[in-house]
């Protein structure tokens, strides 16, 4: 996996996260 893609599942988890929280509230 390159740097890039790493970078960017780490940034979809995240604002999955994100997400997840402004939904639950």
């Amino acid at each position: 996996m390159t740097e890039e893609a790493h970078n960017t599942d780490i940034l979809i988890e995240l604002t999955a996260d994100v997400v997840s929280a402004y939904v639950s509230n």
